[in-house]
């Protein structure tokens, strides 16, 4: 496969990845965090400190994992009595300290940031190009699955609750603070994890990679896709990583372009392209309908 067609996809798999707990935290449990960015670069510092060598990536993704969950955990302890804007506000707060702390200590490359990032090892095997696309495609496909089984529990149904009508939901015995912090944890993690990969692939990193601008893209992501779905996530990714590419000798227009598509999303698709009750998923629904009929003949 082309090199550059593989490398499009595996950024297009690690977005979708963070995306997806973007969309865990925003989607489902309604939680406007802004920082889900700067929780990847946890996870994409752990690995560059960490896997220098490639065999040591494994431990790298456990340890990211963890780190970021705390850091998450944490978030949601401090920010749990916080609604709407004031909890916005100060997840942002959040990133812009991560990036200070990653920009001013030495220990972490400071503005040179950090390079000689080790590519994953696999029984000796280093996984480069297509064999780093197929690891990374698994990893989305497990999340994936793990996701699906997290919104269908009863967890995923108090998200839900949460998200629709937060005293509603402390009325029906959701305890609302716990399952917050579960949901930004949860979302942390999937971050962490696409961090990982991202540091793994570059094999360099810098404070910049992680700024707030990237956690303002990653939460819009499914926002055009469609919150609160599994397609969301998938949706919204492609179209990011899509029309800078289409437009990519025409800088001014390619982000253009991506801006007014936020606009008429948010205006005419409120619920995004595949969001529950917009025009896309009714039809995508009439057609898993006719698929469905037609197997049963």
């Amino acid at each position: 496969m082309d090199g550059y067609i593989v490398s499009l996809l595996i950024f297009f798999v690690i977005y979708c990845i963070i995306s997806e707990g973007q969309n865990i935290i925003t989607g489902y449990a309604g939680q406007p965090v802004l920082c889900l960015m700067a929780l990847a670069g946890i996870g994409a510092y752990t690995t560059a400190l960490i896997a220098k060598e490639g065999s040591l990536f494994w431990l790298s993704l456990v340890l990211s994992s963890i780190f970021a969950g705390i850091i998450g955990g944490l978030l949601g302890l401090l920010t749990v009595r916080l609604k709407e804007d004031y909890l916005a506000v100060a997840s942002i707060g959040v990133n812009f300290i991560l990036i200070s702390i990653w920009l001013f200590t030495p220990y972490f490359g400071g503005f040179t940031g950090i390079t000689g990032i080790g590519s994953p090892e696999l029984f000796g095997y280093k996984l480069k190009g297509t064999s780093f696309l197929v690891l990374a495609s698994i990893l989305l496909l497990i999340l994936t699955l793990i996701k699906i089984k997290i919104v269908n529990s009863k967890l995923g149904l108090a998200f839900k609750a949460i998200r629709d009508d937060e005293v509603a939901a402390k009325s029906c015995g959701v305890d609302v603070p716990r399952v917050k912090v579960y949901a930004i944890i949860i979302g942390s993690i999937y971050a962490a994890i696409g961090g990982s990969l991202f540091a793994s692939y570059m094999t360099a990193i810098h404070p910049y990679n992680f700024h707030f601008v990237h956690s303002v893209e990653i939460f819009v992501l499914p926002l055009i896709g469609g919150p609160g779905t599994i397609i969301g996530p998938f949706v919204g990714t492609a179209i990011f990583v899509a029309i800078p590419e289409i437009f990519r000798f025409i800088t001014t227009i390619r982000v253009l372009v991506l801006s007014l598509l936020l606009i008429i999303v948010v205006l005419f698709y409120p619920y995004g392209l595949f969001g529950h009750g917009s025009y896309f998923r009714k039809q995508l629904d009439n057609l898993l309908l006719i698929i469905r009929r037609g197997s049963k003949l």
